[in-house]
């Protein structure tokens, strides 16, 4: 359905613009400065992205290491070191398991279980971003492409390279509304720890 509603708006957009278009609106080096300039804005949104994402996964994995170094410090919290040592390189099904083996009332239980909330944060996170790093490879990879076919399409005629640029105009927004989605979502993950 989507589909169909963006292939509608092409469709419209170029029948109304491109009649009024001059013969010699695209040259021969249009494309190229079109689509260096989708790879260069996309090399600087996948940047953006992972600095959020890698603050995001550092805060979790300190908090972490703050519970360890509690854990460590033994504050009276009735825990050994190799235990401590031993719960951190477990997977998240065994610490689940080890933490159910605890005593309901104990406040060793709450630091693990809250240890643990936050390595499955850290999983939700990494997997969340796998279809965003996956969406914008993809769109890199057009644009590279249409890089390297620009003479070809500036060959094609004016209404030819008008569509490719507009769709490829269409899909980076697209992706920017997607990236801003994700970035929200990254953010109010924090502020909700906050609280």
């Amino acid at each position: 359905m989507i589909l169909l509603i963006i292939i509608m708006i092409i469709a419209c957009i170029i029948e109304l613009f491109v009649g009024y278009l001059p013969d010699e609106f695209y040259n021969n080096s249009t494309s190229l400065y079109f689509f260096s300039a989708l790879l260069q804005a996309n090399a600087a949104l996948f940047s953006i992205y992972g600095v959020f994402v890698i603050f995001k996964l550092q805060g979790l994995k300190s908090t972490i290491d703050a519970y360890m170094i509690a854990f460590l410090q033994n504050k009276g919290m009735s825990i050994n070191s190799e235990e401590v040592l031993d719960f951190e390189v477990m997977n998240i099904e065994d610490k689940r398991k080890h933490i159910e083996k605890i005593s309901k009332d104990n406040t060793r239980k709450k630091y693990l279980e809250a240890w643990l909330k936050k390595e499955n944060k850290i999983e939700a996170t990494k997997k969340g971003i796998k279809n965003i790093i996956g969406c914008i490879a993809i769109i890199i990879i057009l644009n590279a492409m249409g890089l390297i076919s620009a003479f070809t399409i500036n060959k094609l005629g004016v209404r030819i390279e008008f569509t490719v640029h507009t769709v490829f105009l269409i899909s980076e927004i697209m992706l920017l509304k997607t990236l801003v989605g994700s970035i929200n979502k990254l953010l109010k993950d924090d502020m909700g720890e906050v609280k």
